[in-house]
């Protein structure tokens, strides 16, 4: 890969764009990024991975603050690179996710990240794709490596290629693996070691499955558990002949026991059988002379059943002869009803009923024809009523509309309109001006609040300075201790037999000894660690004052110069103006609808003028026409009722009808009476004839016979009771089995029961016992089989886990055979470790004059729990290998440039061999001397000569004046964006 062309816009510190073309640069082969510390020399490094990975290097990665501070609010942080792959050049255009102003109301809205890949074709760039997922996939084959492998092979980062170097094994194993992708083999040790487990829960389930039977069996049989090294399988076998023996003697007593009581069970059986019969015999005998003597009561008993039957014939027409009564009394008192009433609307009773009701029907008949004249004469008055009352309406109406005040509302209502007009062209202009006072007053807050925070801020910065100035005292103070006492700690580092790193000698008769505060390579590591952290937040508060500072100024160009006081006192009336108009506004919108409905409503109200006017002229017609057709019929109505006592046609004809019903409901009444009286002579005289045919002198000694039903079968159950058990007795006495019974004593139950209790309670036992030691010894040849069975299922897995537990304590460094103590993830990383150091001892060579070269050493080295992972550094002057963390300043920058670029070379084989012809190298040449810089220079030159493009990142001054090509980066004085200049 090589970069062509780098655009930066928005982002890091580079607000306005930034163009880089690498064309001057390429052919330079070597070129310096220089500029002052904070100026932004590592965020165009940010740039070139931003643009193809989507992310920077290192920690900076995690606060993901892409957007340069001092970019335009609408401007987006964009990095733009084209590079030259093997497949072609390319061109990537990537903005990062960022806050923009909304494009309606106020705040901002979250605009999200985009890329755009296009690939030249000729003179054109034509569209590969914009998907974010796709852009990465296919830049990570392109490059042939991902972020991680890039920004150690392409970019070296600042600090982070001498940290491999004097990391410890831990650390550089973890590295390693991320660079080279062995977790495959982790996922191999994870795979035997979770197979390990399983089988080693497997086989314990199988262990816990065996002893639970050796359990159930050992309860069983009543026999101790064996031990742990004997045999299950014989043991039981032996437990299992035992109780076979056991077995086969109670099934001897058991059958003896059931002998016994089948002797004693007759015996009792034969004394129980004799002593029932006497018993029945006796019992039957004396309830037979019981029932003889109940005789005459039973015959009595029938007698009345037989007088109470004959008298039940009779009494079913007894109900009869009482309904006749009582319908007689109701048509008595039915009759006198309809006389009284009869007396009551003709005034007294007529002599003559049937002549009077004639008369009656005569006069309905006449008065019914006159009822439709008297009907048709009532609706006249009717209709001549309703035509007064709605002329006195029409009347009323004509009145109420002659004196409507609807013009009067309309004009006032137009008025209103006309205001609201006039209010709604004004709002606006006061609208705007209210919000020109709120903004200036918003400006002037801010500033307000702006002012103390700034001050805060810079007072914070001073402290931070201080602390991270302290810091680094610490720490240089600390290095300089650890450098006094490293005689010791090199000491504290050896181990009986083993060379010393310094002598060589293997003899240590008088090692030096550690001050109890001399620090060690950890504590210097704290104290670094204390630099970085008081340096990041030093920055921070430096980021927090220049933006401050920024808001503050815009701050105060937007207040402007007039005051507070004017700005609220001048608002306060604009509002009070607001709210005026809004008023007649709201008032104005208000009236529309009730200027058109007054509008509307002086139209009806002319219509219904119009219509009041010819509605009461054609009633008036009507009314005349009424009076004149009633007049008519008044006058016939009349003549037709003359000599009557009624005046109207209707009422005379519902008096007459009322008369006739009276009179034709005493006649009925009276014929019902006559047939109720002949009707209840021919009931009494059936029930008189049926008392003598039962064999009753009267029907009163028919009814003194009589009995309830219950009475009658509860008699008929007592007769057929006796008789019944008359019957049973009688039979008793005839069984043969009771025969021949007079000569012989009743046995003795109780001794005999007793006998047998005795035998039954024996042969139960005894059954018992028998019973038990068959169960017994089915569970035990039930649980023999089940116990063969799970001990050979548990003899594959106990095989398997003893394969399975050398293979993983192998594969995990643990293994006796495993002579180094190492586990195969770390072999694998070992082995790359080991071609790493071979490229490096490559430049290594060049890079010392051949003093020092990296040995790779199986051996654990201090505080290791594993080997293979131990990097040493051999002088070869003297001969002695040393600790990496020995190495002066100076020393260890040139053996981790060595280690980086080696490093470089082997993840580029590991890549596929990509062309990587542009690198980066961000890290202080400050700390080399003057030979060693120009062995380092010579080393980089190398790198161009094979056809690379090397970019050192550095503001040390001398390195100006060696690489004339510079790419300068400039920090105003004015807290502004930095700026990018080329100078070739």
């Amino acid at each position: 890969m090589r970069i062509q062309r780098l655009r930066i816009s928005g982002f890091g510190p580079f607000a306005e764009s930034v163009d880089l073309d690498f064309a001057a640069l390429n052919d330079a082969g070597l070129f310096l990024l220089a500029g002052s510390n904070g100026a932004g020399k590592s965020s165009i490094l940010d740039a070139v991975c931003f643009a193809l990975y989507a992310a920077v290097p290192g920690e900076r990665n995690t606060a993901r603050r892409f957007r340069s501070d001092h970019a335009a609010p609408d401007q987006a942080p964009t990095v733009e690179l084209e590079a030259t792959f093997a497949e072609g050049t390319y061109r990537v255009v990537r903005t990062a996710a960022w806050e923009r102003p909304k494009r309606r109301g106020t705040g901002t809205t979250t605009q999200q990240a985009t890329v755009s890949v296009s690939r030249r074709v000729g003179d054109e760039w034509r569209p590969v794709t914009s998907r974010l997922d796709e852009a990465g996939q296919l830049i990570t084959r392109l490059v042939g490596m991902n972020l991680t492998q890039f920004c150690q092979v392409v970019i070296l980062p600042q600090g982070r290629f001498q940290a491999f170097l004097q990391a410890t094994a831990t650390e550089r194993q973890a590295l390693l693996q991320q660079l080279f992708h062995t977790g495959r083999f982790q996922r191999v040790e994870g795979w035997l070691r979770e197979h390990r487990l399983a089988l080693r829960r497997t086989s314990l389930e199988h262990e816990t499955a065996v002893a639970e039977v050796v359990n159930r069996i050992s309860e069983v049989a009543g026999a101790a558990v064996p031990a742990p090294e004997s045999d299950p399988l014989a043991w039981a076998a032996g437990l299992c002949d035992d109780l076979s023996a056991v077995r086969a003697a109670a099934d001897r007593r058991s059958a003896e026991a059931v002998r016994a009581e089948a002797r004693t069970r007759a015996a009792l059986e034969s004394g129980r059988d004799v002593a029932a019969r006497l018993a029945r015999l006796e019992a039957a005998r004396a309830e037979q002379a019981s029932l003889r003597a109940t005789a005459p009561e039973i015959e009595a008993v029938a007698a009345r059943v037989d007088r109470a039957r004959r008298a039940a014939q009779v009494a079913v027409l007894t109900p009869l002869v009482e309904a006749r009564e009582a319908a007689q009394a109701a048509a008595t008192e039915a009759r006198d009803a309809a006389t009284g009433r009869l007396a009551t609307a003709l005034g007294s009773a007529p002599d003559d009923p049937t002549a009077h009701r004639d008369v009656l029907r005569a006069a309905v008949q006449r008065f019914h024809a006159l009822v439709p004249r008297s009907d048709e004469a009532q609706a006249l008055r009717d209709e001549q009523a309703a035509i007064v009352a709605a002329l006195d309406a029409l009347d009323t109406r004509c009145g109420a509309l002659e004196s409507s005040d609807v013009e009067a509302v309309i004009s006032t209502l137009a008025a209103q309109q006309d205001a609201a007009h006039d209010a709604r062209l004004a709002l606006p202009d006061v609208r705007l001006e209210i919000d020109e006072r709120r903004a200036l007053l918003r400006a002037h807050d801010q500033v307000e609040s702006l002012a103390p925070a700034h001050a805060q801020a810079v007072s914070a910065l001073a402290v931070a300075t201080a602390q991270a100035l302290d810091a680094r005292e610490v720490w240089l103070a600390v290095r300089e201790a650890r450098i006094d006492g490293m005689a010791a700690e090199l000491a504290g580092a050896l181990a009986v037999g083993a060379d010393c790193p310094v002598c060589g000698s293997h003899d240590h008769p008088h090692p030096a000894r550690p001050h109890h505060d001399a620090p060690d390579a950890e504590a210097e590591r704290v104290a670094l660690r204390a630099v970085d952290d008081a340096n990041a937040v030093q920055h921070a508060h430096d980021q927090q004052v220049r933006e401050l500072a920024t808001a503050l100024e815009q701050a105060r160009a937007l207040a402007g110069e007039t005051s507070i006081a004017e700005l609220r006192s001048g608002l306060t009336s604009l509002r009070a103006r607001t709210t005026e108009l809004e008023g007649i506004v709201d008032r104005g919108a208000e009236a529309a609808p009730a200027l058109a409905a007054a509008r509307e409503r002086r139209g009806r109200e002319a219509e219904e003028r119009q219509a009041v006017r010819e509605r009461s002229a054609s009633l008036r017609e009507g009314r005349d026409r009424v009076a004149q057709q009633l007049a008519v019929l008044d006058a016939k109505l009349a003549e037709a009722l003359a000599g009557t006592p009624y005046s109207d046609a209707r009422t005379a004809h519902d008096e007459t009808a009322r008369m006739l019903t009276e009179v034709e409901a005493a006649l009925r009444a009276e014929g019902d009476l006559v047939a109720a009286v002949r009707s209840l002579a021919e009931a009494s005289g059936a029930r008189l004839v049926a008392a003598l045919e039962a064999g009753f002198d009267s029907v009163a000694e028919a009814e003194a016979a009589l009995l309830r039903p219950v009475e009658i079968e509860q008699h008929v159950r007592d007769l057929d009771r006796h008789s019944g058990r008359l019957t049973a007795v009688a039979r008793q006495l005839a069984d043969p089995a009771l025969q021949d019974l007079d000569d012989l004593a009743a046995p003795d139950v109780a001794a005999l029961e007793a006998e047998h209790l005795t035998s039954e309670e024996t042969r139960a036992a005894a059954v018992a016992d028998a019973e038990t030691q068959r169960r017994r010894l089915s569970r035990l040849d039930a649980l023999l089989t089940d116990l063969a069975g799970r001990h050979a299922d548990w003899e594959p897995v106990r095989s398997d886990l003893e394969v399975a537990q050398h293979l993983s304590a192998f594969c995990e460094g643990k293994a006796p055979d495993n002579r180094w103590q190492i586990q195969l993830s770390a072999y694998v990383v070992a082995w790359r470790l080991s071609q790493v150091a071979d490229a490096a001892n490559l430049r290594l060579a060049v890079l010392t004059s051949g003093r020092y070269s990296l040995e790779h050493t199986d051996l654990r080295g201090a505080g290791e729990r594993r080997g293979g992972m131990t990097l040493v550094v051999r002088d070869e002057w003297t001969g002695v290998t040393r600790d990496p963390v020995t190495l002066s300043g100076g020393e260890s920058f040139v053996v981790a440039l060595a280690l980086a670029l080696g490093l470089a070379d082997v993840i580029t084989a590991e890549a596929g061999g990509a062309a990587l012809q542009t690198l980066f190298v961000d890290e202080g040449f400050g700390m080399l001397d003057a030979t060693s810089l120009d062995l380092v220079m010579d080393t980089l030159d190398s790198l161009r000569e094979s056809g690379r493009t090397v970019g050192v990142v550095s503001h040390v001054a001398e390195m100006r004046s060696r690489i004339p090509v510079q790419v300068l980066v400039d920090k105003p004085r004015d807290h502004g964006p930095s700026t990018v200049r080329l100078r070739a």
